[in-house]
């Protein structure tokens, strides 16, 4: 094989993995950004869930259902 010939496989190669690397960044920052929104959906509900427990009180203050 030719140097010519050899130069031109290794730039096809760089070229496949360049296109392979920007692909998988492309991929890595769309589930970076499903991370941030499922992230702050856990946020939202465990607030929601403190709120409600705070607001619940005690139960042993809470007459039974048949009173």
């Amino acid at each position: 094989m030719k140097d010519a010939d050899r130069m031109t496989v290794i730039e096809e190669k760089l070229a496949h993995l360049e296109k392979y690397v920007g692909d998988l960044d492309e991929v890595l920052r769309d589930l970076s950004k499903r991370l941030d929104v499922h992230g702050q959906g856990v946020t939202a509900v465990r607030k929601m869930l403190e709120d409600h427990l705070s607001d619940a009180g005690d139960p042993g203050d809470e007459k039974p259902p048949h009173w």
